[in-house]
């Protein structure tokens, strides 16, 4: 059961979508929504190359950068103050100063779940949109993250992307205690190769969601191949609104393996992704 969800505002398309999204679940679940924006001063401050006597100017420069991006932060927590109070939910917002991977995380400690856009901007188009803080929140946070992209499709269909490892039974795991696949069509999908290895690694998916009174339709691919693309296939068939998988792992292996497999559906599917590590 979700009691609180954590939302990471910034400047990007994306995090309009994760805004919206994440309203809509708290107003399904009664969670208590926390938005929070943070002022990334290390980086608008960050010293850069400048002339003799640019000291300065840097100083006036620095002043104005940081006015504005305040100012970008107040309008996003206003505009999410009044959605809130429209959409009838219990909510919170909160400016925060520092780098921003740091204070989603702080916050994270206090919650059940994190949302956020899948590219983020921080900067308010000082530099172009990026995924760095997406990635490292998705490799080292305590708790699941939902990462929404920018065009997404809205129904009650989900993929479990299921290997067998710990990082994917915990998120499955995860999925199911927090009350997400009430209501959903579910889907497991796994790619090993051999038939033997794929019926063992969809019991496991299979049997744990029984136990929460979910029932899942099970894919087998057989291949020795990076099961992203196999994954993708799939979702161009069932074109679900949520695709549930493990993070990165911390093992060389693992890593080289279902890290990339991650990391390629979080480049190449316009889907929402819940990731756990």
């Amino acid at each position: 059961m979700i009691k609180r969800i954590i939302l990471a505002l910034d400047g990007s398309k994306p995090s309009i979508n994760a805004r919206d999204y994440a309203i809509k679940l708290a107003k399904e679940h009664k969670a208590h929504l926390i938005a929070i924006a943070v002022l990334d001063t290390p980086w608008l401050t960050a010293a850069q190359p400048e002339p003799l006597g640019g000291s300065a100017f840097k100083i006036y420069r620095d002043e104005v950068v940081i006015k504005e991006a305040e100012g970008h932060l107040r309008k996003l927590l206003e505009q999410f103050k009044l959605k809130a109070k429209q959409e009838d939910i219990r909510a919170d917002a909160y400016e925060y100063e520092g780098f921003p991977v740091s204070e989603i995380e702080r916050a994270s400690y206090e919650g059940d779940i994190i949302i956020l856009g899948k590219t983020t901007d921080f900067h308010f188009s000082l530099e172009q949109d990026n995924d760095l803080t997406v990635r490292h929140i998705a490799r080292d946070n305590p708790r699941p993250v939902i990462i929404v992209p920018e065009n997404f499709a809205e129904n009650d269909r989900v993929i479990i992307a299921y290997d067998g490892s710990v990082h994917a039974s915990k998120a499955l795991h995860m999925f199911l205690l927090l009350g997400l696949a009430k209501g959903k069509e579910m889907h497991v999908i796994t790619v090993k190769s051999s038939e033997e290895q794929a019926q063992a690694t969809l019991n496991q998916a299979i049997n744990l969601s029984n136990i929460y009174g979910v029932k899942l339709k099970p894919y087998t691919i057989i291949s020795d191949d990076n099961p992203a693309p196999h994954i993708l296939e799939l979702v161009s068939q069932i074109d679900p609104s949520l695709i549930v998988m493990g993070a990165f792992s911390h093992n060389i292996l693992s890593e080289a393996l279902f890290g990339s497999c991650t990391k390629t559906l979080m480049n190449k599917t316009e889907v929402p992704l819940f990731i756990n590590h």
